[in-house]
Formats: structure tokens, sequence, C-alpha cells
């Protein structure tokens, strides 16, 4: 997800990537009510779309600097424990969010929320990476995403459906009793032995400049932040644009739940399928596929199409979701993940803020269907990028 409650990935539960299913599941159930809301309540405190852009781009600062100088702490703790400790801080922070009706209590909580997604990020990430064979990587991504979607198309509707029954808070309680569940199975994971570095690269600064001396590295950063980046479009300003259309929160619901299902059925497969053919191929077909659908949507008026390509688009997201990360993990060392990962993910919280607030000032001139070509941008992004990589890297 990106706004606030990411589009979360987990980590193994049971023995092996095959046991992902569980935790993915709840945790995606989890952050997928809230997101049915989160937009509403910025802008019930500010009424404002472009102030909500600009709210959730501070948001994403915030997550940049904590993956950014989060590093040192990922290096010298159990993944383990951090992942296990963010699940609880997480779960107390929602039913906080639950009572919470004070705008800057509000805004401190998010706060905290996006520093416990930063540490869970960089844990879950290095876990998998050490329980996965290279080979494997895609695959196991496309069968982890294909779980977390799972939960995010029943998630909206849960979240919708109890906004409008009870009121959107409420669904903070509910999204705290599915974390619950998440911690509790993970009470019951097993793992290959973690690694705790014993020297930790403290300049943090340097950390980010040496990971651009690396081409590759370089090239995965374009790609995961810019496929990542296009769901600004979805999660922020569609919910918006629905609701200045006259819509409700149902509506917002049912949209969120059909743009998931292609992601459910393809990305397990597009998955397996990058053993093929590789990452270049995968990048290109699907990066073009989202920009193409994105361009159509600011040519047409009818909301309904723009709702129609925006699911056709997710096809191509299908093709990007689950590779762009495992094309990060399949060119980096075991040695060099602790250090480079955080680096990394800073790419989707770069774009991620690009993608909030250069829609939001570009509203205060241009009509709403602008941001349909500033997304378009994103995946013409990737597939430069993707023109850099070798036809036989897989």
């Amino acid at each position: 997800m990106s706004i606030l409650i990411k589009r979360d990935k987990a980590i193994v539960v049971g023995k092996g990537v095959n046991a992902l299913v569980y935790i993915n599941f709840f945790l995606a159930l989890a952050a997928s009510i809230v997101n049915v809301v989160w937009v509403l309540i910025i802008n019930g405190f500010v009424n404002s779309t472009v102030k909500t852009g600009i709210i959730s781009g501070f948001f994403s600062f915030i997550s940049f600097l904590c993956f950014f100088f989060f590093v040192p702490l990922i290096e010298k703790s159990d993944k383990r424990n951090l992942f296990a400790y963010s699940l609880i801080f997480t779960f107390f922070l929602f039913l906080f969010f639950s009572l919470n009706r004070n705008f800057y209590m509000f805004i401190f909580l998010g706060v905290l929320l996006v520093a416990s997604y930063a540490i869970r990020a960089n844990a879950s990430g290095i876990l998998l990476k050490d329980n996965s064979k290279k080979k494997e990587l895609a695959k196991n991504e496309g069968l982890i995403y294909t779980f977390l979607n799972l939960g995010w198309i029943i998630g909206p509707l849960i979240g919708a459906y109890i906004a409008s029954k009870y009121s959107v808070y409420s669904v903070f309680i509910a999204s705290s009793l599915f974390i619950f569940v998440a911690l509790f199975v993970f009470s019951f994971s097993k793992f290959k032995e973690d690694r705790v570095r014993l020297v930790e690269h403290k300049d943090v600064f340097r950390n980010l400049l040496n990971y651009f001396r690396n081409k590759k590295r370089i090239i995965a950063y374009i790609i995961g932040g810019s496929a990542t980046g296009w769901w600004i479009l979805i999660y922020l300003f569609m919910p918006l644009f629905i609701i200045n259309s006259g819509f409700g929160a149902k509506t917002i619901g049912l949209f969120l739940f059909l743009i998931t299902i292609p992601l459910i059925l393809l990305e397990y497969r597009f998955g397996k399928l990058t053993q093929r053919y590789g990452y270049r191929k995968m990048f290109l077909i699907g990066s073009l596929i989202v920009f193409v659908f994105s361009v159509l949507s600011f040519f047409t008026v009818n909301i309904y199409y723009i709702f129609s390509f925006l699911i056709l688009a997710s096809f191509g997201m299908a093709l990007l979701e689950p590779t762009s990360d495992a094309y990060f993990l399949s060119i980096i060392s075991r040695k060099e993940i602790d250090r480079f990962l955080g680096p990394y993910n800073t790419s989707k919280e770069i774009f991620q803020i690009i993608g909030k607030f250069l829609p939001s000032l570009a509203l205060l001139f241009l009509p709403f269907k602008s941001v349909f070509l500033i997304f378009a941008l994103f995946t013409l992004m990737v597939f430069l990028a993707s023109l850099h990589i070798g036809k036989d890297e897989k």
C-alpha cells in the first residue's frame, strides 16, 4: 500500500516460504481495512485534496529517513525479534488510533507507525532472502504477493462495511485484531539461523553513496521505486476522486477489491515465468501495459471507463510488483543485504514523496485528470530503466 499502511509483505511462518500465506494474509487484511478510510480521515481533518497529498508526502518522508537511519539497528539486531516487536507496537498503535480524534496526535501516531513499518520491512526482506534460493526468488515473491493481495481483496470490503455501519475509526479495532492474529501465528514460525552483524555501518550517508556505485543497484532502485509509486494513484488520489465524484466508502472498497483481482490471479504465475524469460521482459511488458492504460485514463471523461482502465493496468502491475523486489534480492549478496536493503527501500519512499507532492501541486493549477499523466511517467521510467538490464539476467 502506498499511503502509510503499506502493501507490506511478511516473512516466513512455519517451515519455508510455502508457509508465508498465513502471515501475509492477516497483515494484508489489517493494512487494507485501514487503508479504506485513511485518506478520508486526513481529508476530514484538513478538508483539502492538496493538503491531504502533502500530509501523506510528509509521512513518506519520515519513512525515508527511518529506512536511511535504521541500517545500524538492522545490522546488529536479530531480525526475528525486530519483526515481532514491530507487530506488537503496531497492535497498540491501531488501538490508539481508534480512540484519537485530535489532528496533531494523529500525525504523531502516524510517525510512529511508519517507523515501525520501516523496521518490519527491512527485517522481512532479509529473512526472505535467507530462506530462498536465488533462482526461486521471483517465484517466492509471486507467492508472497498472491496471498498478500488475497487479503487486499477482502480487506477493503470489510473496511468499507465497518466504516459505513459504524464509523471510520472503528476499522482500527478490526485491524488491530488481525495484527494480533498475525503475531500469534508468527510466534510459531521457524527460520534458518539469522545473521547478526559484528560490524555496523554507522555512516548512513556513506551507505547511501556506496549503494549507487553499482549499476545494477541503481537500476533496481529506479524500477522498485517507480513501480511502487504508481500505487499512490490508486490508494491516495483515486479515493479522493471517487468521493469528489459523489460516491462513498462502499464504492472505494469495491474499486480496491476489483483492482486487486488481476494481482491475485497472475502474480505467482508471472513470478514463475521470470525464471524462464528473465526480469527484463517482465519489466518491459508490465510497464508498457500500465503506461498505456494510465494515458487512456487521462483521455476519457467517463468515470466507469477510468475504473476499467485502471483495473486493466493492474494486469501490468502483476508483472512488476513481485519481480521488482525479487530483482534487487537476486543481485545483492547475503553479505551486503543488511547494509543495502535499507537504502534500496528508500526508493519506494522517494517515489511516493514525488507521487504525493507533485500531483498535489499540479492540482493547484490543473484539473484532476492531470495526475494520470504524472503516474504514467512513473511506469515510463520503469520501461527505460529495464532496457539497461541484461537480456540473460534471471
